[in-house]
This record gives structure tokens, sequence and C-alpha cells, in this order.
């Protein structure tokens, strides 16, 4: 899996797919606000022409982008800062006793100073160019949570829109579909813990099965 396969992939699962599923379901919520159902919108996408399409697959591209970094901070910021999900997001936690004794010295040995889970990027920079084969599955683990990540926050604001749609309307349908929205965000958001979990795991593994530094970091 070369660079521009990976970037591929990302770009895909990360930014694009995300992009359109938020505009499916900004495009539902908005009908909904409008006491509409999705016979209007599906009407919309269906007359679309191909230069339409590619305009909008542009525009959820970019649109998966900006959610991208909104999910970031608002999201993965906190998650880190709760100790509860520290099993989740601490490089430290995520592996047993051994690899975790392991990892101290090879990264002590290799840069020269005790690792902190702050530099855990150095890890991911030292996994890809020394154990590119084993990072090639962290990196299918990393599109996937942060594909995860991101459709949790669509999800979440979907949740939102439709919440107070159904107070406008006082709707019990719309109130379904809050309920729905939060309930497919709550799904996404432990397979995002899950696969960020599985990431780091994997990078902690490549970097202790990787090659052997040829000189010391001392």
């Amino acid at each position: 899996m070369n660079m521009d396969i990976k970037a591929t992939v990302y770009d895909i699962l990360g930014y694009l797919a995300v992009g359109v599923v938020a505009g499916i379901l900004g495009l539902l919520a908005y009908e909904h606000s409008l006491g509409r159902d999705w016979t209007n919108a599906r009407s919309v996408l269906a007359g679309a022409t191909a230069t339409e399409i590619f305009i909008l697959l542009v525009l959820a591209y970019l649109l998966g982008h900006a959610l991208s970094s909104l999910s970031s901070f608002l999201i993965e910021t906190p998650v880190k800062g709760l100790p509860r999900l520290q099993d989740y997001h601490d490089a430290e936690k995520v592996v047993g006793e051994s690899q975790r004794l392991a990892l101290a010295a090879k990264f002590e040995q290799q840069f020269g100073f005790p690792f902190h889970k702050d530099e855990f990027d150095l890890c991911i920079c030292y996994a890809e160019s020394a154990a590119p084969v084993v990072y090639q599955t962290a990196f299918v683990f990393l599109s996937f949570y942060g594909m995860a990540r991101n459709l949790t926050l669509v999800f979440v604001s979907y949740g939102i829109w439709e919440t107070i749609n159904a107070i406008a309307h006082q709707s019990w349908s719309l109130a379904q579909w809050a309920v729905v929205g939060f309930d497919i965000a709550a799904v996404f958001f432990y397979h995002y813990l899950r696969f960020l979990r599985y990431f780091q795991r994997r990078i902690v593994g490549a970097f202790l099965v990787g090659s052997e530094p040829q000189t010391g970091g001392k």
C-alpha cells in the first residue's frame, strides 16, 4: 500500500463518505424542519446532472475535511482528557505490562529520552519507516477510527437538529428520528474508541518489531 493509495483510502473513508452522509442527513433534517418528508429531497437528488453530482461530491469532500477538524476538537480532545477512557487512547494502557516496558526501553534507546504519551507521534514515524508492512494494517485502523469519529459528530448533530424539529412541530415521529440519530452516533463512538485502540496497539507492535536502530539515541 503506497502513499497514494493510503491517501486515497483516507480521503474516501474519512472525508468524502462522511461529507456525503452529512449532506444527506442535513437535507433530510432540513426537509423535516419545513414540515416535509423525504420525497422532495429524493426528487432533487434523482434529477441531478452528472456535473451537479460532481460538484456535490467536491462539496461533500470539503465538508468532510471541515467535519474532521471539528470532530477532532469536539470529540477527540475531550476524550483524551477523560480518565475512564485512557484505556483506549493512552499507548501505555492499551498494551500489556511486558509490551509497555519494552516500549519504554526501546523508545529511550532510540531517542535518548523517556517515553511519554505526548511523544507517541515519534513511534508512528518510526513504525512507518521501520515496519511498513505492519504499519499498513495500522493505517487501515487509523482510517476507520477517523471515519467513525467524524460520523459520531455527524449523527449527534443530526439528532440535535431532529430534536429541535420534534419540539417545534410537536411530532413523535421526528423524535424517533432523533433517537435513531443518537443511537447511531453511540455505535460510531464505540467504533471510534475500538479502532483507536487497535491503531495504537498496532503502532506499538510495529515499533517493537521494526528493524533495530543503527545508532543509539544517546
